[in-house]
């Protein structure tokens, strides 16, 4: 999960699910990252329709 400072937390298997069906999280919308292009230094790491 990728909080609002843009710093990353740790969410587990309740994160997974998470990341697997939600869209939005208490009116926000989810940031998806990929943490591997994350880790690789990558500037499109968030993943969205144009990326994905």
């Amino acid at each position: 999960m990728v909080n609002r400072d843009w710093t990353i937390s740790h969410v587990g298997w309740a994160g997974h699910m998470a990341f697997q069906s939600a869209k939005r999280i208490g009116g926000q919308e989810m940031i998806r990252v990929d943490y591997e292009r994350y880790l690789l230094g990558e500037e499109n790491f968030v993943i969205n329709k144009n990326n994905a």
